[in-house]
Order: structure tokens, then sequence, then C-alpha cells
């Protein structure tokens, strides 16, 4: 059930994601290296923010992916820069704030075992050598998604659902606002209109 309805009230924004002027060369088979920083920036830049957090999951397990430590890995994190960004960051202050901290960055990495493939398509960068942000779990991303829904399960009769998928809203709404400022800092740098 919450697995459910944190998937319906985000539906909107995460469609939004994939959307986004800075996501779409990756669609459109039109990728290029300054776009790659500038997603590897956004997601560096969103991720820093929240991993020094204390995730707070009270005793129960749930996976939670090492992305700082993938994309420090990445071939390209050298080059990435800091998006000057407008907004504050919505703050993770309880174990509803952490769940919905925990959905998108789990859920993460099932979109990017698509990117990931598009990456060693469009620009030769491979999997698990040079990039490792949407590589991820790679082979093992379905097991770490199902034992995350496992955990959904576990808790959701524990917490106020409301606030769980409103915090979910807020944080795809903020990755939003980091892509827009990346994408616009992409611009400046490398004079990409």
């Amino acid at each position: 059930m919450l697995h459910t309805r944190l998937k319906e009230r985000t539906a909107v924004m995460h469609a939004k994601l994939h959307e986004h002027a800075l996501l779409q060369p990756i669609q459109d088979n039109q990728l290029n290296i300054s776009y790659y920083r500038a997603i590897l920036s956004a997601f560096y830049a969103y991720y820093l923010q929240y991993e020094p957090q204390e995730i707070t999951t009270y005793g129960y397990h749930a996976p939670n992916a090492p992305v700082l430590k993938w994309i420090e890995k990445d071939r390209y994190f050298k080059h990435i820069y800091s998006p000057v960004m407008t907004q504050k960051s919505p703050k993770l202050e309880t174990f509803e704030d952490s769940i919905a901290y925990l959905y998108v960055k789990q859920g993460s990495t099932l979109g990017g075992q698509f990117i990931s493939k598009e990456l060693a398509k469009q620009l030769g960068l491979i999997g698990g050598e040079d990039q490792f942000f949407f590589y991820g779990y790679y082979k093992e991303t379905a097991l770490q998604w199902k034992s995350f829904m496992e955990f959904l399960s576990m808790v959701e009769d524990n917490i106020n659902i409301q606030q769980t998928t409103q915090k979910a809203c807020d944080l795809f709404s903020y990755l939003g606002h980091i892509l827009t400022c990346s994408y616009e800092t992409m611009e400046y740098h490398d004079g990409i209109k």
C-alpha cells in the first residue's frame, strides 16, 4: 500500500523529471559530455545535501545506495561543478522524511539502468569501468529494489503515509530545481543555448 501511494502521488513529478531539458538528450540520442557532466553535477549537488543527514530507520533494514561514492568514482567526476541553486532544500527530520528520501534514491537506481546503457551506447562509457552512478547495483538492482519494497511493507503501519508521500513530492520537486540550475550553469560554462 505505501509503495502504491508513493508511486501514485509522485507520478506527475517523476514524469516531469524524465522530460527535463537536461535529461532529454539521453532519450533523444543526443547526449554529449557537456550534458553528462551537467547531469552528474546535478545529482552530486542533490545527494551532497542529503547523504550527510541522518537517515533514521529505527532498526529496520533498508537498502541505502552509496550514491556519492558511485559518482566520485566516475571518470568525469573531476569535471563537475556546483550549480547555483536558488531554493532551500527540504530537510530530513522524521522517519517519514527518511523513507521518502530513500524512495527517491533507491528508485533512481532503476532508471539508472536505462541511462547506463545509453551512456555506453552514446558516449562509450562502460558501466563498472568508467561510469558508476547510473550503473549502480547493476545485476543486483532488482534484488535491492525488492528488498526496499519489503522495507516499505514492514514500516507502512507505523508511519504517517500522507507525510511520507508529501515529502517524496518535495524531494522530487527539489531534484527538478537542481536539474534546472545545473542546466543553466551548463549553458553559462559551455555556451550551450
